[in-house]
């Protein structure tokens, strides 16, 4: 770009006239350099000091006297901002919940992973009433993504492959539920959690549904709500298994679905619309984008996967193919932080104070607690 630049340039020059040329033209020939030199224009952009003397500027009120008016208006948001910091029990600018927050006030220590999802649904819940392929299809994806059943599951694989070698994983799929269901609910039913008893139980036939939802602090709407948006929440990718191989999986978020079990228990189900990338011509990747075919779609008979296993992704029109090929665009949400696992230190560092913690933003650790060091020579002057 920084060489190309240039040369356009001079090529513009013998089109338009001398004063299409003026210094925000010539502005792009600074831009590369600037960006080796000083790194993403997002680092050091003026539109938070643009923002903030917006701010002030709202702050006169006489016009005579705009700098005493500033001056008063800021003065007395710093006295109020520093009592609020005192204040319990009323929603100050420190203990207002931001935007996209789940509200997972429950910590459930003992329990099922499935029913333990930090789900928030936005919305009117819709009941729906789903057709009978569809709905055991939704009762075998939760059964077969809990880790709690994971040795009823192989249980019961031993099983129907030691009756017949024909067809295992159909009759394994068509008969868990009942074998695991007069496993728990039989016998041993005094043996096994009251969660674990419930879900074998199986969900209400009457079925939640939304348009829209928070998940980990990432907001989702189907693809329903977003027809009358300008905004876009319905990109879905996971991580799943293909064959033999674990690939990406591309689509869009067609429903919500909560599924309400006996008590208090419930899993909530995003049902997907699944891009089939599986082919030469469902996906392009080259050194920059990644880029997918949505014309054809995939897994239609397994649309299903838990909400607190989906990632958000954007889908941008590749104006380069064209068509329905999307450019797939990964982001990091704001106020959550991808923080490296740190591993054990030495004894040696351990002991000179470095600590494994990791804090959340706005975090006051240890704010009123002086620190005082001091080396071997002098801890007898303390």
């Amino acid at each position: 770009m920084k060489d190309n630049i240039v040369v356009i340039l001079c090529k513009l020059e013998k089109i338009f006239p001398p004063a299409f040329f003026d210094i925000m033209v010539h502005l792009a020939v600074h831009l590369p350099r600037e960006a080796e030199l000083a790194g993403p224009v997002q680092y050091r952009w003026m539109y938070p000091v643009e923002r903030t003397l917006g701010k002030y500027k709202r702050f006169v009120r006489n016009r005579a006297r705009p700098e005493g008016s500033i001056a008063e208006c800021y003065l007395s948001d710093e006295c109020l901002t520093f009592c609020s910091s005192y204040l319990r029990g009323i929603e100050t600018r420190w203990t207002r919940e931001e935007r996209n927050v789940d509200r997972w006030l429950e910590e459930r220590s003992i329990g099922l992973d499935v029913f333990s999802q930090r789900v928030r649904p936005l919305g009117v819940a819709k009941f729906v009433t789903l057709e009978e392929k569809v709905f055991t299809r939704a009762r075998w994806y939760v059964l077969n993504n809990c880790k709690e059943t994971a040795s009823y599951l192989d249980e019961h694989y031993q099983k129907v492959s030691g009756e017949s070698s024909l067809h295992i994983e159909k009759r394994h799929e068509a008969e868990f539920e009942r074998w695991f269901q007069n496993r728990i609910c039989g016998s041993n039913a005094a043996n096994v959690s009251k969660q674990l008893y419930d879900l074998a139980c199986g969900p209400n036939y009457l079925v939640r549904s939304y348009k829209g939802c928070i998940v980990n602090g990432v907001r989702f709407h189907t693809t329903e709500c977003e027809q009358t948006r300008t905004t876009q929440n319905s990109g879905i990718v996971v991580r799943g298994e293909h064959g033999t191989s674990n690939i990406e999986f591309y689509g869009v978020l067609r429903n919500i679905l909560e599924l309400r079990y006996p008590g208090p228990n419930h899993v909530y189900l995003f049902e997907c619309d699944w891009w089939n990338t599986g082919i030469r011509t469902g996906m392009q990747t080259d050194q920059y984008f990644k880029t997918v075919n949505t014309s054809r779609t995939w897994y239609e008979s397994d649309p299903f996967i838990l909400a607190s296993q989906a990632s958000q992704v954007f889908y941008l029109n590749d104006i380069k193919l064209g068509g329905s090929w999307k450019v797939v665009q990964k982001m990091t949400h704001r106020n959550i932080y991808d923080i490296p696992t740190i591993l054990e230190r030495d004894n040696e560092e351990e002991d000179q104070g470095v600590s494994g913690e990791v804090h959340q933003e706005r975090e006051c650790v240890g704010g009123n607690a002086i620190t005082v060091e001091a080396n071997n020579e002098d801890s007898n002057l303390l």
